[in-house]
């Protein structure tokens, strides 16, 4: 998954807004770090894009993208973006005479152009779109990312209410209609916002992978070597019929089919009228829950994960309560994960979304200020902690991400295959940002316009950085001298701009 290009009429304060992600497609994963002023468009821009998917995703032919995103929206846009969905590349290709890697999709209800579908030469507009799905028997949410999944740290509502009860009505209407005949089906919300409510589920999912990088994450982050108990709660839900606790109050189907793989897996179970209590003491046996040796199994963490939200939404899940187990210099110690410190809670919850929802399946991550309770070491980390093993290997999770933050200890440590774009007052800075390897101050003014330094000193670096950036090495090199004789050689300052200018020849 990766996005092309976005662009909005009208929204707020997004008015004839046009915004460049990538180039052109690329078998590395990349994603866009946004930075702005408050109130200059970060949070609006990735209100647009959950916009545009949620309504995406309850079209079920080409003709719907104009209906339906026009009835939804509110506003008009044009999308384009690449993906890699399996099923549609195999399709692809069958019609072609070499093998497809991606195809382009554009999406708009401005003109009457709704869904543009392409791969090598070949265009397929609207109709042709919906020939094209018809004979390779797939349907239009398989040109969609998998997954939009929200990181939503601040106090405006507006973003997580939203997902929110998309979320829950989406569940609920899953479940009204597939009912009694869901056996095989995965549960999955295409749009799904992470509430830190929901820590321990994802923490509980995350226990049920097997993987020895996780394990050394948590211990080298957080000192956490295990648990010693985990506690799944169930509630008798508002909708229970006459069925008894033992039959989970006449849940049916695949939602009857999760609870019962819980209660297989469970080492204690308690029931009584109201509520049920399954315990679990041993990681092998949470480990045991995914897997495909048999139908007591879930076929994926993710899949456990959006089973303990199905819960939740459905009024069945009362609570997760997990004991750790932390590594300390004279013993171990026992801890409530509720206790962890917020910092730790929320690089573990980025961490966490990665590792569990990202498998490979083409999703868009939109993390509105991940940052705001980090510790500046971490976010300085912030990059090698997500996107890199412990053997820092890249890794490779095919999807397409969008960061909002403030922190120049993130933006000063971005990485390669990213990009660094400004909002002012609504609309794309076009001028270059050059951040890698100054330090928080520059970034600061560089970035936001923050004063630090006196408007001379300010001036000449920034004229330093631009010229460096347009590759006028010798009129750089001359301002160059001027940070030198101004700021002296000790100056951080002067060590970034030299280190810097080094590095350009």
């Amino acid at each position: 998954m990766q996005l092309l290009n976005l662009y909005i009429e009208d929204y707020k304060v997004l008015q004839q807004f046009n915004i460049q992600f990538s180039e052109e497609f690329s078998v590395d994963d990349s994603l866009n770090v946004i930075i702005g002023k408050n109130g200059a468009g970060k949070t609006t821009l990735i209100e647009c894009l959950l916009k545009i998917f949620s309504s995406l995703y309850s079209c079920n032919k080409v003709e719907d993208v104009s209906k339906i995103t026009n009835k939804k929206l509110g506003f008009q846009f044009t999308l384009s973006y690449f993906i890699r969905t399996e099923k549609i590349i195999e399709a692809a290709s069958t019609f072609s005479e070499h093998k497809v890697d991606y195809v382009k999709i554009t999406l708009s209800n401005i003109n009457k152009e709704w869904f543009i579908l392409e791969y090598e030469n070949k265009k397929l507009i609207n109709q042709d779109v919906n020939n094209f799905l018809f004979k390779s028997q797939y349907t239009l949410q398989d040109l969609l990312p998998k997954n939009t999944v929200l990181y939503y740290a601040g106090f405006d509502s507006r973003l997580s209410g939203f997902v929110q009860n998309y979320t829950s009505d989406y569940f609920k209407e899953w479940f009204t209609f597939l009912e009694n005949d869901s056996k095989g089906l995965d549960i999955n919300a295409p749009v799904f916002y992470f509430n830190p409510i929901q820590f321990n589920l994802l923490l509980f999912s995350i226990f049920c992978n097997q993987s020895s990088d996780i394990a050394v994450f948590f211990k080298d982050k957080f000192g956490i070597v295990g648990f010693t108990e985990v506690v799944l709660k169930l509630k008798m839900p508002t909708w229970h019929r006459s069925n008894p606790a033992s039959e989970y109050w006449g849940a049916k189907g695949i939602l009857k089919e999760a609870l019962l793989k819980f209660e297989k897996a469970s080492q204690d179970t308690e029931v009584l009228k109201r509520s049920i209590t399954h315990s679990y003491f041993i990681p092998d046996v949470l480990i045991g829950l995914v897997g495909f040796r048999s139908e007591d199994s879930f076929t994926s963490e993710k899949e456990v994960f959006q089973s303990l939200v199905a819960l939740d939404v459905m009024g069945l899940l009362d609570e997760i309560q997990i004991t750790l187990v932390k590594e300390t210099d004279r013993i171990n110690s026992e801890i409530s994960s509720q206790d962890l410190s917020e910092g730790e809670k929320q690089l573990i919850s980025i961490y966490g979304l990665k590792q569990i929802l990202s498998s490979n399946e083409e999703s868009l991550f939109l993390f509105d200020e991940p940052d705001t309770f980090l510790h500046p070491k971490w976010k300085k980390e912030f990059f090698k902690n997500i996107y890199y093993d412990q053997q820092n290997t890249k890794i490779h999770y095919g999807d397409f991400d969008i960061i909002t933050t403030h922190s120049p200890e993130i933006i000063g440590n971005i990485d390669l295959n990213t990009s660094l774009k400004r909002l002012v007052d609504g609309k794309i800075y076009d001028s270059p940002l050059y951040v890698k390897g100054r330090d928080y101050n520059s970034i600061l003014y560089e970035a936001f316009d923050s004063v630090k330094r006196g408007e001379f000193g300010r001036e000449l670096i920034d004229e330093f950085y631009k010229l460096l950036e347009s590759k006028q090495v010798e009129l750089a090199k001359q301002k160059l001298d001027e940070i030198i004789n101004t700021f002296g050689l000790d100056d951080i300052e002067t060590q970034k701009a030299i280190d810097n200018f080094d590095d350009y020849n």
